[in-house]
């Protein structure tokens, strides 16, 4: 087997040569498309892609998976139910080519083009946020893209992901010359499969340069995980640890992990890890939504503004009287009780014409 810099090409290789993980296969039965909106669960038609996704669960809030090159939805399946469990709802997925999932080939692979397919499938399937994104290596490139474009995505949990710096000092170069090297070995042994990861390896360069050039928005809560043992060699694991590091410094709100003991799979070594890091940003999430979409009463400012979280700070000259900001403790409890009674309804309460937006201050 190919030693390669990092979990990403390695772990691709690895499921595309025989499935050694044992973590969900990476291509599945052939399926007829379903029109169907509920996507619970449902095969839809994405750009002649035919697409497997799952909604399930009650609540305001929807908690989106996106897994790893190689991997497909079932590696969610210790996660989700603890995450319906807190009151969100759960949305999985197979990406083209992987699991239930039916990819075109006609289209040229790029991570854009993935981004694209999620966020459509989203929309096919009723999906319109709040959204947090946890994305697994590869999976937490599409998230951050994903977050770039879609301001219904609240937050993010970073599984061991592919983040800027990542591929950085020769190691992109050295792992496209090591997967080449074993194309042949795939199109032998999983000629279907190879459809998918060939063309994903050659749009690595790609890849990276738009993940290396992506800007999230300013202070979109973030967590940030990185498994302990998650990297072929020492060198290899600091060029990883640093692009992280570099990455959550500079901004209050992004926060930097280390899954002690764990492999890349962290979701596997580490789930507690991974439901506590996502139950914190559902109670972040969920407190901003109290304080976008109080009620009109509750409050002395007027309007309701599309603000992509609660407490975006206002240039000076804009920022309301603080005094003029506070909402009476009664009224955030009977607006909790209210979001309450709607997630129970399957209901997202959401912004009316009789709701007002706080700013932050």
């Amino acid at each position: 087997m190919l030693a390669a810099k990092h979990v990403v090409p390695s772990r691709l290789l690895s499921c595309l040569l025989g499935l050694l993980w044992g973590l969900g296969s990476c291509a599945g039965p052939q399926h007829q498309p379903v029109a169907s909106h509920a996507c619970s669960p449902a095969v839809v038609d994405v750009g002649g892609n035919q697409i497997w996704g799952n909604q399930d669960g009650t609540g305001a809030v929807t908690v989106a998976f996106e897994a790893g090159f190689g991997n497909d939805s079932s590696v969610w399946a210790a996660i989700t139910p603890r995450i319906r469990a807190a009151g969100a709802r759960t949305f999985v997925y197979d990406r083209a080519g992987m699991g239930k999932s039916i990819i075109d080939t006609r289209a040229p692979y790029s991570i854009d083009n993935d981004v694209q397919i999620l966020r459509t499938l989203w929309m096919s399937c009723g999906i319109a946020g709040p959204i947090i994104m946890v994305g697994h290596s590869y999976g937490g490139g599409i998230g951050l893209v994903a977050a770039s474009q879609d301001d219904s995505i609240r937050g993010l949990v970073l599984l061991d992901a592919v983040v800027p710096g990542t591929y950085g000092n020769g190691e992109l170069e050295k792992n496209v010359a090591a997967m080449r090297a074993q194309y042949d070995e795939i199109r032998a042994q999983a000629p279907e499969l190879a459809k998918v990861a060939i063309p994903w390896a050659e749009a690595l360069p790609a890849t990276v340069k738009r993940i290396d050039e992506v800007r999230v928005p300013a202070h979109l809560p973030i967590i940030d995980i990185v498994a302990e043992h998650g990297q072929n060699s020492a060198a290899s694991a600091q060029i990883w640890r640093d692009a992280h590091i570099a990455f959550t410094a500079h901004d209050p709100a992004r926060e930097y992990l280390v899954a002690t003991g764990s492999s890349h799979k962290v979701m596997v070594d580490r789930p507690d890890l991974v439901v506590e890091a996502i139950l914190k940003l559902l109670d972040k999430v969920k407190a901003n939504r109290i304080q976008e979409c109080l009620p009109r009463s509750a409050g002395r400012a007027t309007g309701c503004r599309a603000d992509r979280y609660a407490g975006v700070r206002e240039p000076a000259g804009r920022r309301e009287d603080a005094a003029a900001q506070a909402v009476p403790v009664e009224a955030q409890r009977e607006h909790l009780d209210r979001q309450a009674r709607a997630a129970d309804g399957g209901a997202d309460p959401g912004c009316g014409s009789n709701t007002v937006t706080l700013r932050g201050s």
